[in-house]
């Protein structure tokens, strides 16, 4: 945010110098959409009102690269059935009260909005569109013996459970829930090797980092997802 940073151009002139040369080297940076001649978008969300005479247009510029680069996606110049698109809307609508769904509940919702295609069967189309979904991170779901019954349709739910994990449990992110629980559960050395070296064995990942009602039931599943993201 460039209204929270000081030293105006001149900063944002010497943070872009910086992106470019920690991430210069990354595949994926010479795809980079750039703002002039800057390699990041300085925007001042306080000043983002056009009907203010103080107007800064930088997060309309960012949305109109973004949306831009959008409109570049492979993904974008595909066709895609109507009727997936309306299974689509209908688990984005389950996704605002449930966060996953199981593959048998996909296959419902398929069929309902008039799947199969002719030639298809119900299960093949359904992991078709699963699939394809996925790639389009619409949502989650893996092939795969662990997790083909699990559709993750509320990505915050994952983005929270993930966040358990992969934080530092010290300083301004200590929570003091996970310690206790590791001690109610008689877990404290584990608990310590896990802050000092990131490694958790099962039981730490059943009753303490995913010990939450929301995650505890599908705790082995979230261990798989980890490894498979």
């Amino acid at each position: 945010h460039k209204d929270s940073v000081g030293g105006g151009d001149a900063m944002i002139r010497k943070l872009s110098d910086r992106v470019f040369a920690e991430l210069k080297g990354c595949p994926a940076f010479r795809r980079v959409r750039m703002h002039g001649d800057l390699y990041l978008h300085a925007v001042e969300s306080s000043r983002s009102d056009r009907a203010s005479k103080d107007f800064d247009p930088s997060i309309q510029q960012l949305a109109l690269a973004i949306d831009e680069a959008t409109d570049e996606l492979p993904s974008m110049m595909e066709k895609v059935p109507t009727r997936w698109l309306k299974v689509l809307d209908q688990m984005q609508a389950r996704g605002a009260s449930e966060q996953y769904l199981s593959l048998d509940e996909a296959q419902a919702i398929s069929a309902e909005c008039g799947l199969p295609h002719t030639g298809l069967t119900l299960l093949r189309e359904t992991r078709a569109l699963l699939q394809f979904l996925h790639s389009l991170g619409a949502l989650l779901w893996f092939d795969t013996p662990e997790l083909r019954s699990l559709v993750i349709v509320d990505l915050q739910w994952l983005v929270d459970a993930v966040g358990c994990l992969v934080r530092k449990h010290t300083g301004v992110h200590f929570d003091p829930k996970f310690e206790s629980s590791a001690r109610r559960h008689h877990l404290e050395e584990e608990w310590s090797t896990f802050v000092d070296t990131a490694r958790a064995t099962p039981l730490l990942l059943e009753k303490v980092v995913w010990a939450e009602p929301r995650f505890a039931p599908r705790w082995k599943q979230l261990t798989e997802v980890v490894i498979h993201a």
